[in-house]
């Protein structure tokens, strides 16, 4: 009881569920926890810096609301008990979403190039 009052705010905001008691699955999600979190308002600055640069007409409400949406649920099923599966959940997720991208556009190598961040995580 004592060792989780001593816990830094981080290590409290980042922390699995209790449940989850092996220590490898439990790095590895405080991990996916800090990544989610630290990204949640990436998407709105990207949109302010785009209305800054005098290109507000191409800010899409993808970045300003469902890019937000979805770290936060993406989080939150992280931190959950279901943080095993979520975390999988996520990484299949974004490779579907970058297959898709290689079949909406195969003449673009980025999208090829974008398989690596999955493969990373995973």
């Amino acid at each position: 009881m004592e060792k989780e009052q001593r816990k830094s705010l981080w290590a409290r905001l980042t922390a699995p569920h209790p449940s989850i008691v092996d220590p490898h699955r439990r790095r590895v999600l405080a991990l996916a926890a800090s990544w989610n979190f630290v990204t949640i308002p990436l998407g709105p600055i990207l949109g302010l810096l785009q209305v800054l640069a005098g290109e507000s007409e191409r800010v899409s409400a993808i970045w300003v609301l469902a890019a937000p949406i979805s770290t936060i649920v993406n989080y939150s099923l992280t931190r959950s008990r279901f943080g095993w599966p979520g975390l999988w959940f996520q990484v299949m997720s974004i490779l579907g979403l970058v297959g898709a991208s290689m079949l909406v556009s195969p003449d673009r190598a980025a999208t090829a190039m974008a398989l690596v961040l999955p493969v990373l995580v995973a």
